[in-house]
């Protein structure tokens, strides 16, 4: 199916004029007494207020009640039409951030028509999308996503710090910085903050799948984090998995280097269990 709307106007070559000139639709076909414009799946047709089936009532104006929705693709070209628009119009309303995450201009066309210019709505759950790294803070990072207004200071992605990186970090700083291009997984999206909630690691491949086959191996590695019920033991690069207090009698110093045996791999919870051991080897 597929919509195409037929307005009913006063002079049709000031009609076309604004849509052309304004908003860039194209001439479809045009007659003396008809036009029809097309901008991408977009057609709309105008014909002589005369010509109108059901005539308007005398002083009610034509798009009273109608509001007419134009979807470009991307919040950037939003920004770009209401810059050429706002240049040569005085009537047009101010581009804002709408409370549903979207962002618009409207404007009235000679005829009185109302007209709202938007963009498509948030990515899907399971999209991939690009952008740009533009502030990076110990809560999270924020991500100028491909097609964001540069009027916006930060984006509207936002990567919470679990979602970085599948290692354990101690500084989001060292793993991800400011002007850095990046693609990440779309979570959700948060219509409260007008943001897009993305995940960096969900395009990781998850190291603890290979590693769930190495339950029962010995293996050394330094204790890189003291905890109330233990201590947490770097078992490969980038991971640690727990010692728990309760399976030794003496917590080893932070920096110390251990053997522990891989007890379990939990890959719903990401967590490595560990159990003390000889050396490496050692019977």
């Amino acid at each position: 199916m597929r919509l195409r709307m037929e307005l009913f106007v006063d002079d049709l070559d000031v009609t076309v004029a604004f849509y052309t000139e304004m908003l860039g639709f194209q001439v479809d076909r045009r007659s003396d007494g008809y036009a029809a414009l097309r901008r991408g799946e977009v057609v709309l047709g105008f014909g002589p207020a005369a010509d109108h089936p059901d005539r308007q009532p005398p002083g009610q104006a034509k798009g009273s009640g109608v509001e007419i929705v134009l979807e470009l693709d991307t919040a950037a070209e939003v920004s770009a039409l209401y810059d050429h628009c706002r240049s040569r119009l005085s009537t047009v309303e101010p581009l804002r951030l709408r409370p549903w995450g979207l962002h618009d201009f409207r404007l009235f066309d000679p005829d009185g028509y109302y007209l709202r210019v938007t963009h498509a709505g948030p990515p899907p759950r399971g999209a991939v999308v690009r952008g740009t790294i533009s502030e990076v803070h110990n809560f999270g990072v924020f991500v100028r996503l491909d097609g964001d207004l540069p009027s916006d200071s930060t984006g509207t992605g936002f990567i919470r710090v679990p979602e970085v990186t599948w290692d354990h970090i101690d500084n989001v700083a060292d793993v991800v910085h400011a002007g850095q291009r990046i693609s990440a997984e779309v979570l959700d999206y948060d219509a409260d903050r007008g943001q897009v909630q993305l995940s960096l690691k969900a395009l990781q491949p998850n190291p603890l799948v290979a590693f769930a086959e190495r339950v029962g191996e010995v293996l050394r590695g330094p204790v890189v984090k003291v905890v109330p019920f233990g201590v947490f033991v770097r078992v490969m690069p980038g991971f640690a998995g727990l010692l728990h207090e309760s399976a030794v009698p003496r917590l080893p110093a932070m920096g110390e280097v251990v053997a522990v045996r891989i007890a379990e791999v939990d890959l719903t919870r990401q967590r490595v269990r560990l159990e003390p051991a000889g050396e490496p080897g050692a019977e």
